[in-house]
């Protein structure tokens, strides 16, 4: 089965969307009881207090549920030191081998915030996370890739009659034969979507890695697309103001995504280039965000950064690709 098609109605999508480009993914289950997602954010500067706020609330919003995967996005500390203090202070609130994600440029997105300082997203229920990280070696990346797709590949084939799988990849890499590898091993027609960063990348609670992959699986199906923006030619921004393709490339981006059932979407991860950040920067940030909203309202994380990882036009028989923003 083609893991990109839905089965049943529900529908997970997985978006590239630019200026020059942003990743997104949605997820939905068939039966919203047996796959769920809650998400929280903070805006405080201060590491305990940021962690102590949005820990609440998510701890809130699960009840007793407990969580297989939580995306962390941030903009906290200033070293790999501070964003382990981070991570150990979230740790406190939840297991840590569950704590995945990157450190954001900027601000980070989450569904009440386009310029929050950290935005989580926790899934549960009838999903299965199996992940592994990897440190380059003498610069291969290919050879990076690989290992870490072969790391995953048990996990990867287990999960061929799920309805849905797909691979989130975290990384420092901006190089492609990052993916290459990935897909050497785990085959041509593998789904990789994620982001990249300059700072931290997340895996079970440690930072530091160059690299982590998250195999996911479960009640939901898988979808890619694309959507570019670019500003008006021969037009001068005034200040505070955002091109209105950026914005309106958003609400396709979020459109595409849902396809024809918006209302099953069940979380969104955004992976946003940082050269969009640069317009009006938080009030830029905020009109996405309320573009986003505007086709679907369901919990939402994810960060401005480096790269955004995808298959490009939803073509799975290509290799998975990094846009870099220049």
């Amino acid at each position: 089965m083609n893991p990109w098609q839905s089965t049943s109605g529900g529908v997970f999508r997985c978006l590239l969307h630019c200026f020059p480009l942003m990743l997104i993914c949605l997820i939905s289950s068939f039966a919203r009881a047996e796959v769920w997602s809650v998400s929280a954010s903070a805006t405080a500067t201060d590491m305990r207090q940021a962690c102590r706020a949005a820990g609440k609330v998510l701890h809130d919003e699960m009840g007793v549920r407990t969580p297989k995967l939580i995306l962390v996005f941030d903009t906290l500390g200033a070293s790999t030191a501070d964003r382990q203090k981070m991570l150990d202070v979230l740790g406190g609130q939840f297991d840590k081998k569950v704590l995945f994600g990157c450190t954001g440029r900027d601000a980070v997105f989450a569904a009440d915030n386009g310029s929050a300082t950290l935005a989580l997203l926790a899934l549960g229920g009838d999903v299965t996370a199996v992940s592994d990280n990897a440190d380059v070696k003498n610069g291969q990346w290919n050879t990076t890739g690989k290992d870490l797709g072969n790391a995953l590949k048990p996990a990867y084939d287990a999960a061929a009659h799920a309805p849905g799988r797909v691979v989130l990849l975290y990384t420092q890499s901006t190089s492609p034969q990052l993916t290459a590898g990935m897909q050497d091993a785990l085959g041509k027609d593998a789904p990789i979507v994620g982001g990249g960063t300059q700072g931290s990348v997340y895996a079970k609670g440690v930072a530091g890695n160059a690299s982590t992959a998250i195999v996911l699986s479960g009640d939901f199906t898988c979808g890619i697309g694309l959507t570019a923006a670019d500003p008006p030619p021969g037009k001068t921004l005034e200040k505070d103001q955002v091109p209105a393709s950026v914005i309106q490339s958003a609400a396709d981006a979020a459109a595409l995504a849902a396809g024809d059932n918006p209302e099953d979407v069940l979380a969104l991860i955004v992976c946003d280039c940082i050269s969009r950040r640069g317009f009006a920067m938080s009030v830029g940030a905020q009109a996405e965000l309320k573009a986003l909203k505007s086709v679907t309202s369901a919990p939402m994380a994810g960060c401005f950064g480096e790269a955004e990882i995808g298959q490009p036009a939803g073509d799975i028989s290509t290799i998975a690709q990094f846009h870099i923003a220049t």
